[in-house]
């Protein structure tokens, strides 16, 4: 679940999220409703992320900690961190680098061959015998779009498994499984970028997602507190676990031309609003 592994070999777990809870159940009181609300990339420019500015290829945010044997695949809102940089090896192997605190090496892991059991979506496996093989073939005339093919389970292809439930607050396109699907279907559609490393999708109608390690690093929860607080109508809490600073604009909805709020998040930080 990301924990730093020079933690995890000593036995010990972090558990970051009871601060966390601690500091938003001051704000978010029991009767409170989340709204729908998803961090998307910082600009309409397909080029311009979060992390990522426009004009540069590099993937920022820090180290990716959730790059670890274990680790689930999801799709999220493109963000230009390293949790969503990967690379195509000569083997047919989805990598992505593995960051270990505790030795400063790179390690290599990359896709699981078949579906966790219990999970039902692709997790990340150290490279070797488990790793899923795909042979990435384009599809039409397009440079970009292509499909991953898995070498292993025939007429199988790196697809999509949609949230059973919507994804909730977050909506459709927040966290929905990496998984082996017919190739005929829909989610097997991908863009591979070989500059930045974004495998990214447009199954979903509101907006492009990029594979994720886990979870993206800034995060956001909006909560209607009309009915169990007098200090405000609503309470905006923004998470960021990257190594870096992030600028954001608060709107009421993707189209909107106003902002509701601008601000900028400290690397490693909780922040929480009342409107």
């Amino acid at each position: 679940m990301g924990y730093p592994m020079s933690l995890l070999n000593l036995g010990i777990v972090a558990q970051p999220m009871y601060y966390y809870m601690g500091h938003i159940s001051r704000y978010v009181r029991p009767g409170s409703r989340p709204l729908k609300t998803i961090v998307d990339q910082s600009s309409g420019e397909t080029s311009s992320r979060t992390f990522r500015p426009t004009g540069r290829v590099e993937a920022g945010g820090g180290y990716n900690t959730n790059a670890h044997a274990g680790t689930e695949v999801t799709l999220w809102p493109c963000e230009g961190s390293t949790r969503q940089s990967w690379s195509f090896n000569q083997q047919g192997m989805l990598q992505i680098v593995q960051y270990d605190d505790k030795t400063h090496s790179m390690e290599c892991v990359s896709l699981a061959e078949s579906a966790d059991p219990d999970l039902g979506g692709l997790l990340l496996t150290n490279c070797g015998a488990e790793s899923g093989h795909f042979h990435m073939t384009s599809i039409g005339e397009s440079q970009n779009l292509v499909r991953f093919l898995s070498k292993q389970q025939n007429g199988r292809c790196l697809g999509i498994r949609p949230l059973a439930n919507g994804g909730g607050a977050y909506g459709e396109r927040g966290g929905a499984q990496a998984d082996l699907v017919p190739c005929t279907d829909g989610s097997a559609s991908w863009s591979f970028s070989i500059e930045t490393g974004e495998v990214t999708s447009t199954f979903f109608n509101d907006g492009e997602v990029c594979m994720t390690t886990g979870w993206p690093y800034l995060q956001a929860g909006v909560f209607d507190t009309t009915e169990t607080s007098g200090e405000g109508s609503m309470v905006i809490v923004i998470l960021n676990e990257s190594d870096d600073n992030a600028d954001f604009v608060v709107k009421a909805d993707a189209n909107s031309k106003s902002s509701l709020l601008k601000a900028s998040i400290p690397a490693h930080s909780i922040q929480t609003f009342q409107l």
